[in-house]
């Protein structure tokens, strides 16, 4: 009698445990399903992601590059602040700065940058 009871409490054991091993193989599957979900779902936004700034980076390096304006605007930025470390100081331009005061070689400067600029294009 006590050697049925504990068969039959091994199998039940053993029942539960097939059972949990089988839920565990079930919640396996259902999340590798999901993981190769998302790795597709990465590679397309990855590919969508490199087609758009491959587009785009071109786009916008034309409209810069076409732009009169922006280039020299960025050209007399550089000049502008190179000069002013180099030849005027950094302490003048930002006391001039501050003051709200136009530097008194600013004029002249930006009119021979502009003038070199025009010689460049």
């Amino acid at each position: 009698m006590k050697l049925m009871k504990s068969a039959l409490r091994i199998k039940k054991r053993e029942h539960e445990y097939v059972a949990r091993i089988s839920k565990l193989e079930n919640f396996v599957e259902e999340k590798i399903a999901e993981n190769k979900a998302s790795e597709i779902l990465v590679e397309e936004v990855t590919t969508n992601c490199k087609w758009l700034l491959g587009r785009a980076v071109p786009l916008i390096a034309e409209r810069i590059a076409g732009s009169e304006e922006l280039a020299k605007y960025m050209y007399e930025l550089g000049e502008v602040a190179r000069a002013l470390g180099h030849k005027e100081g950094y302490a003048e331009g930002r006391a001039a700065a501050e003051s709200e005061e136009p530097l008194k070689n600013f004029e002249l400067y930006k009119t021979g940058c502009v003038a070199r600029y025009a010689e460049k294009r």
